[in-house]
């Protein structure tokens, strides 16, 4: 699950299908890096991957090469499948309906679950209400990479009988 930047942030979150839940195992993020950097970074991780969650953006063709984000990152051996563009409002209830089935990785995902908490609406000063979209700052790019995956591949707990323990604590 990845939200792309160059000038903003890049975060990557890892994560596992286990049964009924989703692991989150390990979330990687810096700024100002190449898609090469980034199809390093995955092989050093070591992990094997089945597919990668792109925001639609990764559609975006560049200037200087006339190629897309997407044809540029299959050249590195990265295979993206592309996030559907949804509102930000319907993506944020698809991650309320898939928190509770996520487990994380305390020590390696302690920066995007901080950001995961600090995730929030944009005040309207003049106003003195909340606006209808999120604040743009550094917890952005953790929340909308984990967005993403939750739009591209949504649970189904239709069938599910039994609760899920929700473990989002962690050693500070």
């Amino acid at each position: 699950m990845w939200d792309l930047g160059i000038g903003d942030s890049t975060a990557i979150w890892f994560a596992q299908r286990v049964g009924q839940e989703i692991h989150l195992i390990d979330y990687y993020e810096t700024s100002g890096e190449s898609l090469a950097h980034y199809a390093d970074k995955l092989e050093e991780k070591g992990y094997a991957y089945s597919n990668h969650i792109a925001p639609h953006d990764i559609m975006a063709r560049e200037l200087g090469t006339g190629k897309s984000r997407l044809e540029v990152a299959n050249d590195l051996g990265i295979d993206f499948e592309v996030a559907p563009k949804l509102e930000v409002d319907h993506g944020i209830e698809s991650v309320r309906n898939f928190l509770p089935h996520c487990y994380f990785d305390r020590e390696k995902c302690k920066v995007g679950l901080d950001a995961l908490r600090q995730y929030r609406k944009q005040w309207d000063d003049k106003n003195q209400v909340f606006k209808n979209k999120p604040l743009h700052d550094w917890c952005s790019h953790a929340a909308d990479a984990f967005r993403y995956g939750c739009v591209a591949e949504p649970i189904d707990v239709t069938e599910w009988n039994r609760p899920i323990k929700v473990d989002t604590k962690y050693i500070v």
